[in-house]
Formats: C-alpha cells, sequence, structure tokens
C-alpha cells in the first residue's frame, strides 16, 4: 500500500488507493484506462483494466448505435455495414486488451521500481 501511495504521491498516478482496493489512471495524454485492484482471499491484488466512466458511457452508446445500424442494414439486404462494423469492433476490442495489458505491466513495472528503491 506504502508503494501505491507512493505512486499517486509522485505525480505519475491519479487516484484513490485503500487497504482492499485500488483505482488509478496514469497520468499520461492520452490515457483512457482506468487500473482496479481488488484484494484476493490469497493476499493478491487482481488488476483489471476498463474505461473511465465518461468513456464507457460512450462506448456503451456506439455499440448500441452499431447494433441498431446493422439491423437496419441487414433487414434492407445490405449484408456489407454488418460486416465492416463487426470487423472494426473485433479490432477495437483486441486494441482495447492489448492496451489494457500494456497499463497494467506500466503499473507493475512502476511498482517494482519503487519497490526496489525502497527495500534494496
Amino acid at each position: 500500500m506504502n508503494i501505491l501511495n507512493k505512486l499517486v504521491r509522485n505525480g505519475l498516478y491519479n487516484g484513490t488507493v485503500e487497504s482492499a482496493r485500488f483505482e488509478l489512471k496514469r497520468n499520461h495524454f492520452p490515457n483512457n484506462y482506468k487500473l482496479i485492484g481488488i484484494l484476493n482471499e490469497d493476499e493478491k491484488f487482481e488488476i483489471i483494466s476498463k474505461f473511465p466512466d465518461g468513456m464507457n458511457l460512450a462506448v456503451k452508446f456506439i455499440l448500441f448505435s452499431g447494433l441498431i445500424t446493422s439491423l437496419i442494414s441487414l433487414y434492407k439486404g445490405n449484408w456489407i455495414i454488418p460486416i465492416l462494423l463487426t470487423v472494426c469492433g473485433i479490432i477495437t476490442y483486441i486494441g482495447f486488451k492489448f492496451k489494457g495489458k500494456k497499463e497494467i505491466e506500466l503499473l507493475t513495472n512502476k511498482f517494482l521500481e519503487f519497490y526496489k528503491m525502497e527495500y534494496a
């Protein structure tokens, strides 16, 4: 916990750190990912990445409009638009997962760097 608080105090991350949970967002532009760590029963943090709340709402709206557009296009007999929207959606989803893993990796690297400075 002490090291996570140091990451926030040194300006590398914004967010909250509690005893069983933390929510951090890296101070880097552009950064659309929030890292959430929840303490499990093994006393280890499980870290996930997701969009911040405002972006989450925008993504849901875009997905809903893409679904409606695809259904209308399929009803009219046009298969190209739903196929293109599906391919773009899959590519965006894969990109989100890779970028989320990169954000988790950056957090663990900074955490280990601060850990080595403090305890080595």
